[in-house]
């Protein structure tokens, strides 16, 4: 098994239903989609609720999910949000990655 990866909200509106991944290969199977919400901390890109301890100065990592682009909001943004109505409404399961604090 694996995992669809879902990038945007564009990418959940083209998700298909959770069904079986392929008519060739019944034993193969999405279980799941994942949210990649932020990097990683050793990348200094996860996102931190205060900033890192280290140059550059000032950096909190990034939220990949931010409404308008903003990869540093103070509260769960309205796109993250849709994003798990539209792939809870197709049957699939989530795994967010959050790194971050």
């Amino acid at each position: 098994g694996g995992a669809r990866v879902c990038m945007s909200l564009s990418d959940a509106k083209k998700l298909p239903r959770r069904g079986p991944s392929s008519q060739n290969y019944k034993d193969l199977y999405q279980g799941h989609v994942k949210l990649v919400s932020d990097g990683s901390n050793q990348g200094l890109t996860g996102f931190q609720q205060r900033p890192y301890c280290c140059e550059p100065a000032n950096n909190i990592g990034n939220f990949n999910f931010g409404d308008n682009g903003d990869q540093h909001p103070v509260r769960l943004p309205v796109q993250f949000k849709e994003i798990f109505k539209i792939v809870s409404a197709k049957g699939h399961d989530l795994m967010v990655h959050a790194s971050g604090s």
